[in-house]
């Protein structure tokens, strides 16, 4: 099985499905693996297969599941709209984005890096992508949904601590996962880890007041912020300014200073 020849950890999910194959919280008897207390799919995940695993998973014809924290990758996966979908957020109903391909490479041209497509690859049967990253060591990193939270935007999500990923060769509807670049998961960019880290495991800040503003954050003559759009902070004082576009092509930045909390 590739994903155990690379070191990942892995669990069975259904025949042509994306569920796990392993028993659930309601059908656990405490035997096994659960003697100590029902554990879910990610905590019984293992790395090196037995002959008689094998067999088992080639007779049931299992799909294979990453168990991505305890592999210590965290994999953005960009996707496609559904035709059931909710209508698109109205920060990213803007020309020129269409799926989660755009808005990832929209996030990462406000950021000021490029794209990091470098990496291991997996194409999903609804055209998706799933690019997988490794987590620098000592950082716990959670799931992503969407904009919520750290999220990244709009058809963007993450599976790091607590989640997994489909691994390549499943079949999902009779569709395979397919490879799409071979190669190494590459290191996740740093700026895009300091992204993603949950809101509980980031340094509290002193709230500054408005005589400590620094220079990336002191207006313009303009009315804007150093000629980004206008820093505009909640009740929390987080930055809510929304991507906006100036030529309707290019996307322009969000407020530079993204974590300052000075109103």
């Amino acid at each position: 099985m590739a994903a155990t020849e690379r070191g990942w950890y892995v669990f069975p999910l259904r025949t042509g499905s994306k569920h796990p194959a392993l028993h659930g919280a309601d059908h656990c008897d405490r035997s096994g693996d659960c003697r100590d207390g029902h554990r879910i799919p990610e905590q019984r995940a293992v790395s090196t297969l037995t002959e008689r695993d094998r067999a088992l998973w080639a007779k049931h014809g299992w799909n294979v599941a990453v168990a991505t924290g305890p592999s210590g990758l965290v994999v953005v996966n960009l996707d496609v709209p559904k035709v059931d979908d909710k209508p698109r957020p109205d920060e990213w109903n803007l020309p020129g984005i269409h799926d989660g391909f755009d808005v990832f490479a929209t996030v990462c041209e406000q950021a000021g890096h490029p794209v990091p497509w470098d990496t291991f690859t997996v194409r999903t049967p609804s055209g998706g992508t799933h690019l997988y990253y490794t987590v620098p060591p000592g950082i716990q990193l959670r799931n992503t949904g969407g904009g919520r939270g750290r999220g990244l935007g709009w058809k963007v999500d993450t599976r790091a601590l607590g989640g997994h990923v489909v691994a390549a060769g499943s079949v999902v509807d009779g569709r395979p996962y397919e490879i799409e670049h071979d190669r190494q998961p590459q290191p996740l960019p740093q700026w895009l880890c300091e992204r993603l880290i949950p809101f509980k495991s980031r340094p509290r800040r002193v709230r500054a007041s408005t005589a400590a503003v620094g220079p990336s954050c002191r207006p313009q003559s303009t009315g804007r912020w150093n000629g980004s759009p206008p820093h505009r902070p909640d009740a929390t004082g987080r930055c809510t300014t929304r991507p906006v576009r100036s030529d309707n092509s290019s996307p322009v930045a969000h407020c530079p200073n993204r974590t300052c909390e000075t109103p």
